[in-house]
């Protein structure tokens, strides 16, 4: 099942690419009402939703105005990613018909929280039946299925990144103070680490990615995601012990993260050639030659890089499609 972020712009000729973030005086995370929604657009959101049968369970409101959340009924990944990608072209569709904006690129706005895509992935029988990563005699309950996915998840960790995370902006986003898939670690209910497990056991036993962004595509980020996992129970891997704690412990615990930018994603991709090869040889070549592209792109504009703030470059490049 996919969770996805998004950011609800409004017109504004002052901010970067003329779009500029909501003003709600009485904004709250988690609000209800117009204090976390002062457009209508989630009423909008749920009816359409509910229309096309995309199963759409909640809508809330995210850190910053604007910012909101979507959350998905869990499903068959084919069908969950079909939904996710339906729903991300409804929300835009809706937005622009009221005169907003919506984005899902990574960080659309320098300074506040940026948007990801997280995937909740279980394994179980096909057609139905005990879901493979619950075993109530195991410490924290998890059977050795969902340990070998983690280890596999954590060992191609920055491999995973650029199709989780494809844009020039996505990077923007992922940092180590911020509660992204930044560290290769797992925890129990910690939204610090980048594989999250959930509270709840049984049926709805668990393993978050936190570090695809909301620009990803949810195709490739459920793909990347699975061939990882899969990887893991193929060789045996274990995923140790959880992170405890703020992100800070996470430091002391691994040197591995997310690589800070696009082009070192990419080649950390192509240098992760299991990974590679379990995506498929055509795709991975394509893939790399087309962001590559984007890089070049980049860089012959005489962009540089920092976080504080978004060029003209990323917003005319990714405002408009993502």
């Amino acid at each position: 099942g996919f969770e996805m972020e998004f950011y609800v712009l409004q017109p504004d000729a002052d901010a970067p690419g003329g779009y500029g973030p909501l003003r709600i005086p009485s904004h709250r995370a988690n609000g209800v009402g117009i204090g976390g929604d002062n457009t209508g657009l989630t009423f909008d959101m749920f009816d359409a939703a509910e229309a096309a049968r995309l199963d759409l369970e909640g809508v809330m409101s995210e850190f910053h105005p604007g910012q909101m959340e979507l959350n998905m009924r869990y499903g068959p990944a084919l069908d969950a990613a079909d939904r996710a990608f339906i729903c991300k072209e409804m929300t835009r569709e809706l937005a622009a018909a009221r005169g907003y904006r919506v984005t899902y690129m990574g960080r659309p706005i320098a300074g506040y929280m940026g948007s990801g895509m997280h995937i909740n992935v279980s394994l179980g029988r096909v057609g139905g039946g005990h879901n493979g990563f619950d075993d109530p005699s195991a410490e924290w309950g998890l059977s050795s299925l969902a340990r070998q996915c983690m280890g596999g998840l954590i060992a191609h960790h920055q491999g995973i990144a650029a199709l989780s995370a494809p844009t020039i902006n996505s990077y923007k986003r992922l940092s180590p103070d911020i509660m992204a898939g930044y560290w290769a670690t797992w925890g129990l209910d910690n939204r610090i680490s980048t594989y999250r497990v959930p509270g709840q056991r049984g049926a709805a036993t668990r393993i978050e990615n936190r570090m695809p962004c909301a620009a990803a595509n949810p195709y490739l980020a459920a793909a990347v995601t699975l061939n990882a996992a899969l990887l893991g129970v193929v060789d045996g891997l274990d995923c140790g012990a959880p992170q405890t704690g703020p992100w800070v412990r996470a430091r002391g615990r691994t040197i591995q993260h997310t690589p800070h930018t696009l082009w070192d994603a990419l080649d950390a991709f192509e240098a992760d050639e299991v990974l590679g090869e379990a995506m498929g040889a055509d795709l991975t070549r394509c893939f790399l030659a087309i962001r590559r592209d984007e890089v070049a792109r980049w860089h012959a504009a005489g962009n540089g890089w920092t976080l504080s703030a978004n060029t003209p470059w990323e917003m005319e490049e990714y405002l408009p499609f993502h």
